[in-house]
């Protein structure tokens, strides 16, 4: 899989309902993800900020040799793999 609109988004993975509204970057910087709303870092895509291009690249001109506007298809593997992982444990909230 390599084309995040494969990925359906759910009630846990809230921040897959902002590739609707065009937000389908990251912002990498030195090997990390932004957050949301640009507060902090991450090295896990489920927990990383989405973007649009535009913020992406603007961000990317502020330190063009440590900041990268990355389609977040990159990662769609990851994202997968992290969201699979996750439901093994869907037990726990049907059983709530």
């Amino acid at each position: 899989m390599s084309d995040i609109s494969e990925i359906t988004p759910d009630a846990r993975w809230p921040q897959m309902d902002r590739a609707a509204e065009g937000r389908e970057w990251f912002i990498r910087k030195s090997g990390y993800l932004y957050r949301p709303d640009r507060k902090g870092y991450t090295t896990c895509p489920i927990a990383a900020g989405l973007y649009t291009q535009a913020e992406a690249e603007a961000e990317e001109r502020v330190e063009p040799a440590t900041i990268t506007a990355v389609h977040a298809s990159e990662y769609a593997a990851e994202i997968v793999r992290l969201r699979d992982a996750v439901r093994r444990f869907d037990f726990i909230a049907d059983a709530g």
